[in-house]
Formats: structure tokens, sequence, C-alpha cells
């Protein structure tokens, strides 16, 4: 699979909650592990409250982390972090 599967995740994440499309946001992936073709992925989503969010650095400690993380079985295989900028 090429990437734009874990990008047309978080559109589809984002256009289920437009409360965080009211300002500028960023999105990064990290990548763990290619996902194959036929995979059975599943994409869990996690909030993150302001002020639990230490260990996506000191810069985010005051602000809501949303993460998609990308999973085929026990594995992970990418997670996506969204917040405000």
């Amino acid at each position: 699979m090429n990437n734009s599967v874990y990008w047309s995740a978080v559109e589809d994440y984002l256009s289920g909650t437009p409360e965080l499309l009211r300002g500028p946001i960023r999105v990064t992936i990290e990548h763990e592990a290619p996902i194959a073709l036929g995979d059975k992925l599943e994409i869990i989503a996690h909030v993150h409250p302001a002020s639990s969010t230490d260990e996506f650095g000191p810069g985010l400690v005051d602000r809501t982390v949303t993460t998609l993380t990308y999973a085929v079985g026990e594995d992970t295989k990418a997670i996506a972090s969204i917040f405000a900028i």
C-alpha cells in the first residue's frame, strides 16, 4: 500500500469531528511497519486531554492530542497525532 492509506484514515476521522477543523491543525504520522494489501487494518482513535500530553513534547502539554493507531492484529503499523497549532 502507498501512503494514501494513512492520510485517508486521517481525512475520514476529521470529517466526523468538525470541531477539530475550527482552527489550524497539524498532523504527524509515524510509520512503524508497512501495511500489506489484504491486511485487516483497524484504526483506533484516542483523545489525550490537555495536561496529559507531556509524552508528545513540552510544547503540547496545554493542548488536546488525538491519536489514530493503525493496527493489524496486535501489531502497531503507524500512529497519527492530530493537534491544534
